[in-house]
């Protein structure tokens, strides 16, 4: 299972990279579609809850997992 969120965060990345030069807009189409048929094939989205922040949020906050 992913969020909504998992698709938002992949379009930051994908934005990010071409801002710095790595990916083209062609690239960006691609990467794009990628993981949207990666997502429809064999993932189900869910939305994120509460307690999924919640959780992500003491996740990010412990750094003794590097």
């Amino acid at each position: 299972m992913v969020s909504h969120w998992t698709r938002v965060e992949f379009s930051s990345l994908v934005a990010r990279k071409a801002r710095m030069g790595e990916l083209d807009e062609e690239g960006v189409a691609r990467a794009d579609a990628r993981i949207e048929e990666i997502v429809a094939k064999s993932s189900t989205v869910v939305p994120p809850s509460v307690k999924d922040f919640d959780l992500a949020k003491r996740g990010l906050a412990t750094f003794a997992t590097g």
